[in-house]
């Protein structure tokens, strides 16, 4: 039997470390499977995915230039990455065979400079290509000041600027960067193979921030034609970080591997407290006491709410693949609880949607609290693999005839709707198990707020 396989397809690829990187943890974890290369052309790209699709023994890509944009062609999208970043570096099947198209490029821009307080100052970006377009997702989400747009077409740099609703101006590359407080490289110039990039940084005051996403070779002469400025070149890690979750996660079947260890804060006083609980249990209170202690909160649920609500970016997506579902340009949760429940085909293509798309949310939350101790308050943490991303697991509880009655008081709640939703969760006492903190709601509000202070300081926040 051929042993499952997952890949990086681009063109150039010689130059690609993630075979490297993912081949590091695939024999670290004593996985059975492969990390590869593959050289793809962009006349080579419609064949590729159509060979994949058939080989049951790959797990997924991750895509490098020139294909972040054409990819999108040849695999499902349904998280909307087209209409968001509009490029796609990681294809992945889910459960269903599907094969689905996500980005990870913004967060992992993100992740090396989330100590740079950047708010308001002005950055400059060289390029407009795919790994452009994420990074421009990000700073549109970190309330940047202008932004400059370097490339060979200032007409295509001028598009993205309108595209991510950022303030700034488009220009041909010249011979000296703008002032700026960071500068971003997110071009091929300097790449091994490629044509130098050739820019004086003079401009630079002594504390901005060079970042090139150039990583072979490692270091690139863009970075060493400004002696003031400081030089980072960590985007990869941040990114393969995340892509290298991604593809071991998905290159063997659930359950054949032990789980991985929790985040690393990155500064002393970062931290993600992830806050879950089965339904009925009083999460949402106990959020709102987090946040009434000056917690920054980031609601997963509240968030699907107004990605699903009128205007909202994932109505289109949730109608094409649930026609009916919608009303007035706003999903009808009504309709489309009728239209999953019961069905686990259904609910796997709508996590599909929903599930990248909150991520991308979760990301630029993050971006905003950069260095801060923040909640994530999310129903699914166990069964959606996210406590591998948090730090401290609160989990929220309650007596099971407790959690009965709130739950059948609810409005168009059943006995049978409410078995079909914790067949779907994580059993509580298995929550309770994996907890560091549990927090018991079956009591007053005043000795439920004590448990939360009680946390927090043993956390020293």
């Amino acid at each position: 039997m051929t042993r499952p396989y997952a890949e990086v397809i681009g063109d150039p690829i010689a130059q690609s470390k993630s075979p490297l990187i993912h081949g590091f943890w695939l024999e670290a974890l004593r996985i059975d499977a492969e990390y590869r290369h593959k050289h793809v052309t962009a006349d080579e790209l419609p064949a590729y995915f159509a060979e994949r699709k058939a080989d049951p023994a790959w797990r997924g890509c991750n895509i490098t230039m020139p294909h972040k944009l054409a990819a999108l062609d040849h695999v499902s999208d349904p998280g909307n990455v087209r209409g968001t970043i509009g490029a796609i570096n990681t294809v992945f099947r889910n459960q269903a065979g599907d094969c689905i198209g996500t980005n990870t490029d913004a967060a992992g821009f993100w992740a090396p400079i989330d100590d740079l307080d950047i708010a308001g100052q002005p950055v400059t970006v060289i390029g407009a290509g795919g790994a452009a377009r994420a990074i421009l997702f990000a700073l549109s989400r970190m309330g940047v000041g202008p932004v400059t747009i370097l490339n060979r077409n200032p007409l295509k740099g001028a598009a993205l600027l309108s595209t991510f609703g950022l303030k700034g101006q488009a220009l041909p590359i010249g011979p000296a960067a703008p002032p700026s407080r960071l500068l971003v490289n997110a071009s091929v110039l300097g790449m091994a193979g490629q044509p130098p990039l050739d820019i004086d940084l003079g401009a630079l005051e002594p504390d901005s921030l060079v970042y090139d996403i150039v990583y072979s070779p490692a270091r690139n002469r863009s970075a060493q034609n400004g002696t003031r400025a400081r030089s980072r070149n960590r985007r990869w890690l941040g990114d393969a970080d995340r892509a290298s979750r991604r593809r071991v996660r998905d290159i063997v079947p659930r359950g054949t591997t032990a789980r991985s260890r929790r985040r690393t804060p990155r500064v002393a006083d970062e931290m993600i407290i992830g806050l879950t609980g089965s339904i009925g249990m009083g999460k949402s209170a106990v959020a709102a006491m987090f946040a009434d202690e000056a917690v920054p909160v980031f609601d997963a649920d509240a968030t699907v709410h107004r990605l699903q609500g009128v205007g909202g970016r994932l109505v289109p997506a949730i109608e094409t693949a649930f026609p009916g579902t919608t009303t007035n340009g706003a999903v009808d949760r009504a309709k489309l609880g009728a239209a999953v429940f019961g069905d686990d085909a259904a609910i796997k293509r709508l996590e599909a949607i929903v599930h990248p798309a909150v991520g991308e949310e979760r990301a630029a939350f993050l971006a905003q609290h950069a260095g801060e101790r923040v909640v994530f308050d999310v129903p699914l943490l166990f069964e959606t693999g996210g406590d591998r991303n948090v730090d401290v697991i609160v989990v929220v509880s309650a007596a099971p005839d407790v959690q009965r009655a709130r739950v059948l008081a609810r409005p168009g709640m059943s006995a049978e709707k409410f078995a079909a939703i914790l067949a779907r969760q994580t059993p509580d006492a298995e929550k309770r198990a994996r907890a560091d903190h549990v927090i018991n709601t079956d009591t007053s509000f005043d000795a439920t707020r004590a448990q939360v202070r009680a946390v927090l300081a043993s956390l020293e926040i």
